[in-house]
């Protein structure tokens, strides 16, 4: 088990609450880390870390949304991971990445550049975004 009753969490802030209510009935305290534009803050990380004053309940995991960041949209970039990553290595913290929006976003960006081009050269544009709901097995539109 990563966490148990009673012990701190690191979260970023705003997080999805989703999983705060799942969390929070495991009797774990939120530890919030700032962010901003590009994702979890490393030097509001490394400050809340370096400046713990229990060692004994220093948070050891850390949860984050980093693609399409529930609720803020936020993706960390890729040299924010790295500098939240060394942060990590450093104070022994366990990442533990909710990543439900990944591969969503990365086919987003390839179809908002396909829009944009035909968009650009036919001056109209109607779009459909359609998903397969796994656990319904049906076609869905949005």
């Amino acid at each position: 088990m990563l966490l148990n009753e009673g012990d701190s969490l690191l979260i970023e802030s705003p997080t999805y609450v989703g999983s705060l209510a799942f969390l929070k009935p495991l009797g774990v305290k939120f530890v919030q880390v700032e962010t901003d534009g590009k994702g979890i803050i490393p030097s509001s990380l490394s400050s809340i870390l370096s400046n713990w004053s229990n060692p004994s309940t220093k948070p050891k995991v850390l949860y984050t949304i980093p693609t399409g960041s529930n609720p803020t949209g936020v993706s960390a970039t890729i040299e924010r991971k790295k500098e939240i990553l060394e942060v990590c290595r450093r104070e022994n913290i366990v990442i533990l990445e909710d990543d439900p929006y990944y591969y969503l976003y990365v086919r987003m960006q390839t179809l908002i550049i396909i829009i944009f081009f035909f968009f650009q050269k036919q001056n109209f544009l109607i779009f459909l975004l359609s998903y397969i709901n796994k656990e319904k097995q049906k076609r869905q539109t949005i």
